[in-house]
């Protein structure tokens, strides 16, 4: 057989599968992380026929179609594959749910010079931090541990962000040394 006709045989085969493929169902995002209690949507757009929609993990987000659209709740720490299936096929998309993040302790009282560390769990991507009055504390960040040094008496707010969420937390700065007691005071005594 001529190599012409080699081809033309070969193009008649896939043909009809390129076609197939070209007008598939696409989901927009393939792929979505979201925080316990948050919800999102993912697109759906050429749909060939009456689309059904199967969840492998249902416990860990819920889906429903509305409208061209997947409608996403996460309700529960994991992941779960969503897939979308008209009449040309099966497209997927990945849902993982992930715990909020947290800083321990969720407030702090220290005095001038002092220092105190906040512990951050469950941070999605790079923390950030701000200070809503440097004249009262310096801040430094080693891995999810945050310092706070008291400078002077007052109260100022570290909002601790990372890609997901914010934890705004309250920090109370002291004088440097409390009050002298005037209970038992020997002073003038021999």
């Amino acid at each position: 057989m001529n190599p012409s006709r080699k081809l033309s045989w070969l193009t008649i085969l896939i043909a009809p599968f390129l076609a197939i493929a070209a007008h598939a169902a696409t989901l927009s995002p393939t792929s979505l992380t979201l925080l316990t209690g948050g919800s999102s949507a993912i697109s759906v757009t050429r749909i060939k026929g009456t689309p059904s929609l199967s969840n492998s993990n249902p416990g860990v987000a819920s889906a429903k179609f509305v409208d061209s659209k997947i409608v996403v709740t996460a309700l529960a720490t994991g992941s779960t594959t969503l897939s979308v299936r008209d009449a040309s096929g099966t497209k997927s998309a990945k849902v993982t749910v992930i715990p909020p993040m947290s800083v321990s302790p969720g407030s702090a009282s220290l005095l001038v010079g002092k220092s105190v560390q906040f512990t951050v769990s469950n941070a999605y991507g790079g923390i950030r931090l701000r200070n809503s009055d440097t004249d009262v504390f310096n801040t430094s960040l080693s891995n999810n541990i945050i310092t706070v040094t008291g400078k002077r008496k007052g109260t100022a707010f570290l909002t601790v962000s990372d890609n997901k969420s914010q934890v705004v937390v309250q920090v109370n700065v002291t004088a440097t040394t409390p009050p002298p007691s005037t209970s038992g005071s020997t002073s003038g005594r021999l």
